[in-house]
């Protein structure tokens, strides 16, 4: 079977992405293992030496990704992925909830997207250059309450919303390409403006979310009536108003059962 046969979503694979040359922290490791125990479904996760396996010879990656920052390659595998491939993808969080119940809720739907819905409008945004817009306040009345987080869900491949999702991220860095060789990332989380390591801002043409929700939620607000939710999300740092009991001894557990056999580089 060919790469471009292969359907994610049917086969219930969670996509992971460690873009990054350097080693997973324990920390980081901690939070692999859990999303492996704990979604009950197959997890790829997607490191430097194993991205281009998932390039379709047909459609390759756009040019830009060459110049892109590490985060920024992150948000754009995610969109590449669930067009050509769907299923599930969660960024490397500590993850306690199974999958398996959600899969079956969006194969039961004619939904192209399942997701996790945000605790609050405080949680939703765009990049800075939409700041005090009246599309921001637009978004927040009327795309918050059924939007859905960023960081975990579910896609059918090849759907209207995958095709128009990839295009606009292709649009963008269609865009961009020029200054993009001109000014290529300098940092795994560079944006433009950003302070680097020798004292001067960054050049590089990109906001720091203008890849990943920028593109994610404007398409999604355009085929809002095909979202469904299901509590999936995980636990991450941006989201401390979540509770979920024995958090900490859970994650102490998985680090002291799991983390020796990861080769990570120790903790400064």
């Amino acid at each position: 079977m060919s790469g471009n046969e292969i359907d994610a979503f049917e086969r219930e694979y969670i996509f992971c992405i460690w873009p990054g040359r350097d080693k997973l922290s324990p920390d980081r490791a901690t939070e692999v293992f859990s999303i492996l125990a704990n979604t009950h479904r197959p997890v790829v996760l997607l490191t430097p030496d194993t991205i281009r396996k998932w390039e379709l010879p047909d459609y390759p990656f756009h040019p830009a990704v060459q110049y892109i920052s590490e985060c920024h390659l992150s948000d754009y595998l995610r969109v590449y992925l669930m067009h050509h491939f769907g299923g599930g993808y969660s960024d490397i969080k500590f993850t306690f909830k199974p999958w398996d119940a959600a899969f079956q809720a969006l194969k039961a739907s004619d939904a192209y997207v399942l997701g996790y819905n945000f605790a609050s409008t405080s949680e939703f945004g765009l990049s800075k250059k939409y700041d005090g817009s009246a599309l921001l306040e637009e978004y927040k009345e009327h795309y918050a309450p059924f939007g859905i987080g960023h960081v975990a869900f579910i896609f059918k491949r090849r759907t209207p919303l995958t095709t128009d999702m990839l295009n606009n991220l292709h649009a963008l860095l269609d865009e961009k390409l020029d200054e993009l060789k001109a000014h290529p990332s300098q940092a795994f989380k560079d944006f433009y403006g950003k302070i680097l390591p020798d004292g001067t801002p960054s050049q590089y043409p990109l906001d720091y979310i203008e890849m990943g929700p920028d593109i994610f939620h404007q398409t999604l607000y355009r085929y809002r009536e095909k979202i469904i939710h299901h509590d999936l999300q995980p636990l991450h740092t941006y989201h401390f108003n979540l509770e979920q009991p024995n958090y900490k001894q859970q994650k102490r557990m998985f680090a002291e059962k799991f983390v020796p056999n990861w080769p990570f580089m120790p903790d400064e």
